[in-house]
């Protein structure tokens, strides 16, 4: 019965993105990050969602650029043109990068299957870029994020309450076991995102009842990510909430909220967050920790070595040993890891792109 729903589904999306393919790009943008074929996997056995959401949307928006019925000013800015020399440089290091075609031991990713995934990334993007020229049509995008962090906080902490589980919980993946939000630092970085939204979603809200429903979930969110163990999500969360206390309009409900957080970790975090996030500062006594800075300097030695095209594209593991002689390990750090594998321009692409971002929200939030 699901898999009819889902295939019906499939089909409505595919005659209502032919004629309005933005629809159908804020689905492929929940499938992604949802991803319910690994949530409800026995629904979704041998589909490919994002596929069958993206064909039809695709091919709507290609309608749509001969009936002239679609602009480009959103596609020509400083951000984009970043992130298209960013994709050019990913490309590259996969096609001449020196370490994508090696195997051994420490071939942590499939780079053709890696490659593959990353192109539709990108087309994604692009595409939204162009279909999404409207406030309300973001409005939706971001409904995506929303609807997203509610359910993994119910999941992650369902987890706990209902199923006992403990230690360090990652996100639902499929039978396979390498789902994304198999690492929990991953899925900590979900959580700690989708939190924003669900608080500014609240305050676009009209009911009163509604709005602090929707408040009163974060606290599971701030529970969630003490699930998780991760370090990055807990350093990412209290960055979140400092910023959250600087910009508050009432400075009471600002300190208010940072000591709730605080009472919250003491209580709640559990002796496997407690211990870990006390090696945030002492990182040289934790093994996992300290690993981390000699992954980093592994990547610039990498960079060093191949400053145009780095290593390849997902092949750090391949090529650690060859620059350091720890065990061989992803960097754990994105600019790190976009350093050692795309090179000098791919990792100044990143920083560009992340910055200009961080400054137009920064200039559309003081309007």
């Amino acid at each position: 019965m699901g898999t009819i729903f889902v295939y019906l589904m499939f089909a409505v999306n595919a005659l209502v993105s032919l004629r309005k393919p933005w629809i159908g790009i804020v689905l492929a943008f929940l499938v992604a990050i949802l991803t319910p074929q690994n949530i409800w996997w026995w629904v979704f056995q041998d589909i490919r969602p994002l596929f069958w959401v993206l064909l039809p949307t695709l091919l709507g928006l290609c309608l749509a650029i001969l009936a002239r019925n679609v602009g480009y000013s959103g596609f020509n800015t400083k951000l984009n043109w970043w992130v298209v020399i960013f994709w050019a440089t990913l490309t590259l290091s996969y096609y001449v990068g020196p370490y994508v075609n090696v195997f051994n031991e420490y071939r942590f990713y499939d780079p053709p299957f890696m490659f593959s995934s990353v192109q539709k990334t990108f087309l994604t993007y692009f595409a939204a870029v162009i279909l999404l020229d409207h406030v309300q049509k973001l409005k939706w995008l971001a409904l995506v994020l929303v609807v997203t962090a509610v359910y993994m906080t119910y999941w992650a902490n369902a987890r706990y309450f209902v199923d006992g589980a403990y230690g360090r919980i990652g996100g639902p993946v499929p039978l396979s076991g390498h789902g994304i939000y198999g690492d929990e630092n991953v899925f900590a970085v979900l959580l700690v995102v989708g939190a924003p939204f669900l608080y500014y979603f609240a305050e676009y809200l009209q009911s009163r009842l509604v709005k602090w429903a929707a408040w009163l979930i974060i606290p599971f969110i701030w529970h969630a990510v003490f699930l998780t163990g991760s370090r990055g999500g807990l350093l990412a969360t209290g960055v979140v909430l400092a910023l959250f206390a600087v910009r508050s309009k009432s400075k009471t409900v600002g300190v208010l909220v940072i000591v709730a957080f605080v009472v919250a970790f003491a209580w709640q975090a559990g002796d496997v967050m407690k211990s870990r996030s006390a090696t945030i500062v002492d990182y040289d006594e934790e093994e996992s920790a300290s690993g981390r800075i000699d992954a980093w300097k592994a990547a610039t030695k990498m960079m060093i070595s191949h400053p145009f095209t780095g290593v390849g594209f997902v092949s750090f593991g391949q090529a650690f040993s060859t620059y350091s002689d720890a065990r061989p390990r992803i960097a754990h750090n994105t600019f790190f890891q976009v350093a050692g594998e795309q090179g000098l321009l791919g990792a100044l692409s990143y920083l560009i792109f992340t910055f200009v971002a961080l400054n137009r929200l920064r200039k559309n939030g003081s309007r």
